[in-house]
């Protein structure tokens, strides 16, 4: 159990996020890559599927993220979040999403889900387009997604396993890859870290 005097933990994730430098104009700024990036993850947190999901959670739940950050100007549109989320590193932002829950799980072990996915109409015959295909690590107990990477065609989950992470570097992948059999693997397949 946590004491009294230990700092919450959605303050330590502003702590980490804090790494993140904003290149925008400070003087052009209307909502602070914080406040951005705060509301991106607890609306994420909170079962939001796109950005527009967030801004109806953050629109709802404003005066508990005011409780953390100003919000002056409330909450940005989804075009906006979309805008400022796509010229952020994802490395970076992973890496300091993944600090964050190290710091405050770090004792945890989590049951992860490794499944692959093709989505719907994201071809494009005429262009020669392809579907997309992801493969996702998703944390059971958490439920919570540790990660995704796209592959370039559907193959066997095994096969995209990355190599070890900078945002992970006590999940044993080469571990994992040999362990389980690309023949007889059941989908999700599921293994403890």
């Amino acid at each position: 159990m946590e004491t009294l005097t230990a700092k919450p933990r959605l303050r330590v994730l502003l702590d980490h996020l804090a790494t993140i430098k904003d290149t925008r104009q400070s003087w052009k700024v209307a909502y602070p890559l914080r406040e951005v990036l705060f509301l991106v993850v607890c609306g994420t947190i909170a079962s939001g599927d796109d950005y527009d999901d967030i801004v109806d959670w953050g629109e709802a739940h404003l005066s508990f993220l005011r409780r953390f950050c100003e919000f002056h100007f409330g909450i940005p549109c989804a075009d906006w979040l979309r805008t400022v989320m796509n010229r952020i590193d994802p490395d970076l932002f992973a890496a300091c999403f993944s600090s964050w829950v190290a710091e405050c799980w770090p004792d945890k072990s989590d049951l992860v889900a490794i499944d692959g996915k093709t989505s719907r109409r994201s071809h494009d015959r005429k262009r020669g387009q392809k579907a997309l295909h992801l493969v996702s690590a998703f944390a059971t107990t958490r439920r919570l997604v540790l990660g995704q990477q796209a592959t370039e065609e559907k193959s066997n989950e095994i096969t995209a396993i990355p190599a070890p992470a900078p945002w992970s570097p006590s999940m044993p992948w080469d571990a994992i890859r040999t362990s389980l059999r690309a023949s007889s693997m059941p989908k999700p397949t599921t293994f403890w870290l």
